[in-house]
């Protein structure tokens, strides 16, 4: 073997090492219900209380039926104090985009959300929230301490789930509206409205 070859092997050799010596990123590992992660003996990036969390604290369902249901889920709040993981299973036939909350005090974010906490993370912030509660894909508007809305980017497919998470524990006394109309929606609406009012018109 050449002094060029030995080189070259031992080269390859300490660069497979600095790979395999480099750690793996953790997938997030999710609760029994595969909807939202667990924080469970988990300190959180930067710091603070130790996770309890072993899945959503609130499931919200969009039903087929054009419903919406809340269901408790484990009270183990996710920072290990008050605040709150919430689930959203979207079990009807179109897109969940946008969701109205109301609630005492749970748009009151004080930095502890759970873009910090979940094992395997921190989870990615997502362009759109500045909160760090939005979880991977869910941003806030219009919060006014006891009400928001909560939009998820690129919306929760039939069939799909998402979560984020609130200030202040979950209970079933959340208050959920149904999805907010989207702004193409809306429009198609209004231009309808305005084609029944011309029809009426035109028959008086």
């Amino acid at each position: 073997m050449s002094r060029t070859t030995i080189s070259l092997f031992v080269a390859a050799a300490i660069a497979g090492a600095v790979v395999a010596a480099r750690p793996a990123t953790a997938a997030l590992t999710f609760g029994p219900s595969g909807v939202c992660p667990t924080t469970f003996g988990h300190a959180p990036f930067g710091g603070g209380n130790t996770g309890t969390a072993t899945d959503c604290n609130l499931f919200i369902t969009f039903n087929a039926n054009g419903s919406i249901t809340t269901t408790a889920g484990p009270q183990t709040t996710f920072d290990g104090v008050e605040d709150a993981l919430i689930g959203v299973v979207n079990n009807s036939s179109t897109s969940v985009t946008t969701i109205h909350l109301a609630g005492s005090n749970i748009g009151r974010f004080d930095g502890d959300g759970i873009n910090g906490y979940a094992n395997g993370g921190p989870i990615p912030a997502n362009a759109r929230d500045t909160t760090g509660y939005g979880g991977a894909s869910a941003f806030f508007t219009n919060n006014t301490v006891n009400a928001l809305d909560v939009t998820f980017i690129g919306g929760i497919a039939p069939g799909a789930t998402g979560y984020f998470s609130l200030e202040e524990p979950a209970s079933l006394s959340l208050q959920v509206t149904n999805p907010v109309p989207e702004p193409a929606t809306l429009a198609m609406l209004g231009a309808s409205l305005l084609g029944l009012a011309a029809a009426r018109r035109r028959r008086s």
